[in-house]
């Protein structure tokens, strides 16, 4: 992709509570279609582990994490990477809106407008 993704990793002791302290060894590797994907592992201190990683490919990617050298359950994890060389061209709905009079008033009898505004995930149009 053209920027880099990040997922969270809760540690959990073997009961399944969530842990609140960090130092666990936990690794990620990451297998494209063609190639591996580094990924930066960073302990947050807290029981969590954010994930960096940034695929180079489209296509399914396996993502294999260990915890001391054991593959956890349900890995290895598959997700689908579509390539976007150009993300300030992909409309965000977080930053887009809407406005005009169509959007608080409404009838049957006639047409009310109403606008979309898009913008990039930078707030741009």
């Amino acid at each position: 992709t053209a920027e880099p993704a990040t997922f969270t990793i809760q540690a959990c002791d073997k009961n399944g509570s969530k842990l609140v302290s960090g130092g666990e060894d936990f690794t990620v590797r990451i297998s494209g279609p063609t190639a591996s994907v580094p990924a930066i592992v960073t302990d947050n201190g807290n029981g969590t582990y954010s994930v960096l990683f940034q695929t180079k490919e489209s296509g399914k990617h396996n993502i294999d994490i260990t915890l001391n050298g054991n593959l956890i359950s349900n890995a290895p994890i598959t997700v689908k990477s579509e390539f976007n060389t150009k993300p300030s061209l992909i409309a965000s709905p977080k930053w887009s809106y809407c406005y005009g009079p169509g959007i608080s008033i409404g009838s049957n009898a006639e047409p009310s407008n109403f606008y979309i505004q898009a913008k990039n995930k930078y707030g741009n149009n």
